[in-house]
């Protein structure tokens, strides 16, 4: 067996709360980490660095359904449809309800402010991103993201908020 070697890319909250998104690449796998919107700035500025992204990651594991850790997957999976998203069931029930009150707080900002990057997505967009979402991860199941690949992810209970998890690779 050859040892596994993990590229890790922060495309976002480096020194700071807001646009999480961390790139793991493994066993010719890409999985991100999360994939949020930084709360104090707007429009594309916002946004995580995914023009750092060389492909489109095969898939993004979400964390927990905090605005700075869920709340560009519309826009993310826009950039990359065959992309796929893996939550807990309790991260899936908050995500598209948190989703759809981003869209919402983007519209009235734009109108308030002329933030001509607003909206980032559309409600379309949310209920794409929720019907791509494999939101059935039970916390203690290990899963692979591709079949014949010996990479497996398994989600463990972070105690932050209802359903926020731990990601564990293994390889």
């Amino acid at each position: 067996m050859s040892k596994a070697t993990a590229h890790f890319t922060s495309l976002g909250s480096v020194g700071e709360v807001g646009a999480s998104a961390h790139l793991i690449e493994i066993n010719g796998l890409s999985i991100l980490l999360d994939s949020g919107l930084h709360p104090k700035k707007e429009g594309k500025a916002s946004l995580p660095a995914f023009e750092h992204l060389r492909r489109a990651p095969d898939a993004v594991v979400i964390t927990h359904a905090h605005h700075d850790h869920c709340a560009s997957l519309p826009y993310l999976l826009k950039m990359f449809p065959a992309t796929t998203p893996y939550a807990t069931p309790a991260t899936t029930a908050i995500l598209e309800r948190m989703l759809s009150n981003s869209v919402s707080v983007m519209e009235r900002i734009k109108a308030e402010r002329g933030v001509e990057d607003y909206p980032l997505y559309s409600r379309d967009d949310v209920t794409h991103a929720v019907k791509r979402l494999y939101g059935g991860v039970p916390f203690g199941r290990e899963f692979s993201i591709r079949p014949g690949n010996d990479v497996t992810v398994c989600l463990s209970p972070a105690g932050h908020v209802l359903g926020a998890a731990c990601v564990r690779i293994s390889s």
